[in-house]
């Protein structure tokens, strides 16, 4: 797994979440966006603050600063955890995505168990995720 990268679907997983909007009976709160006249919810907020997260995360592992990039991934875990979004479709595949990539930069510096373990958690949120499942599996037979 050192030797070539796994990360995964990368933007398209992020673009798909973008244009998914959120359905939420919870309340909401009004946000400041941007320019100060449009509102959003609390929900929303969290929402684009995890994608924008992501993204910035991906471009970071993509530019080699591997250590910015393991911290945005977890950023964006501990967002979504915390959150009550978190069970939606399209930010499990964000969370089971920043755990696989979290991962392998774990894998790299040679953190094998932390890996596995951020690894099964990919694969228990998103039992879909092929690349994180394979990536478990490449670190077990390592």
């Amino acid at each position: 797994m050192a030797g070539k990268r796994n990360l995964g679907m990368g933007l398209d997983l992020l673009l798909t979440a973008a244009a998914t909007s959120i359905e939420s009976n919870s309340e909401h709160q009004a946000y400041p966006q941007g320019d100060g006249n449009k509102v959003q919810s609390r929900e929303e907020a969290v929402r684009n603050s995890v994608i924008a997260s992501m993204a910035q995360a991906i471009d970071e592992d993509e530019r080699g600063n591997i250590f910015e990039a393991y911290h945005l991934y977890r950023l964006v875990i501990d967002q979504l955890k915390q959150s009550r979004l978190g069970n939606q479709p399209e930010l499990c595949a964000i969370i089971s995505q920043a755990l696989n990539n979290a991962a392998v930069i774990l894998c790299e510096y040679g953190k094998s168990e932390s890996a596995a373990a951020y690894l099964s958690q990919a694969v228990k949120l998103q039992p879909s995720n092929q690349v994180a499942k394979e990536n478990l599996q490449a670190l077990e037979q390592y």
